[in-house]
């Protein structure tokens, strides 16, 4: 395994074998994990996460996408929504 560390402790780790890249801040509680192995990205902050598009932003899954809040979650469009799906239920 391949790591480089900075003085304040944030960390970028390549390992090879197990096919995974880390970028971490621990002090910061911020991490991305790229794991070639499992073909799996892993984005995670004790903080905001933010995705911006000057154009479009799609989200597209073979299985599903799961949208969830301990709060608040507001969807705003300042044109149509559209909602479909061969079955749609509301509460």
């Amino acid at each position: 395994m391949e790591t480089l560390a900075t003085r304040s402790g944030k960390l970028v780790a390549l390992d090879l074998e197990a096919e995974l890249l880390t970028v971490d801040d621990p002090v910061r509680g911020t991490r991305v994990v790229i794991d070639l192995a499992t073909d799996r990205i892993v984005v995670s902050t004790a903080g905001d996460l933010e995705l911006n598009a000057g154009g479009r932003l799609r989200l597209t899954a073979g299985e599903s996408i799961d949208l969830e809040s301990k709060g608040t979650l507001n969807l705003v469009g300042q044109g149509d929504a559209a909602l479909r799906g061969k079955v749609v239920r509301i509460n």
